[in-house]
């Protein structure tokens, strides 16, 4: 005999918890850390650095103190026409 309306409990689990997760294992880091190093030392390290350099008035070849000028440099590059031909240039 069959039941032609089997009913059924709501489900009181929430989606994603249960025996589906792992646990996390905070140790795997310590073997991500090795590569991630060189990453930080080699790029991201002279990215910040050459951020950094935007806001002095530091120069190229030069070892004289730079001193903090802020968006100066900036300010400058907006009514400079040699970068906007380069830029227009870079663009195409």
């Amino acid at each position: 005999m069959t039941w032609a309306s089997a009913t059924r409990r709501p489900s009181t689990r929430t989606p994603g918890a249960g025996e589906g997760r792992r646990p996390v294992d905070h140790g795997a880091w310590f073997l991500v850390l090795p590569a991630l190093i060189p990453i930080l030392v080699l790029s991201v390290g002279p990215l910040l650095y050459g951020i950094t350099l935007a806001f002095t008035d530091a120069q190229s070849g030069r070892t004289a103190p730079t001193r903090w000028i802020g968006a100066l440099n900036f300010q400058d590059l907006l009514h400079d026409t040699l970068f906007w031909d380069s830029f227009r240039i870079g663009l195409l």
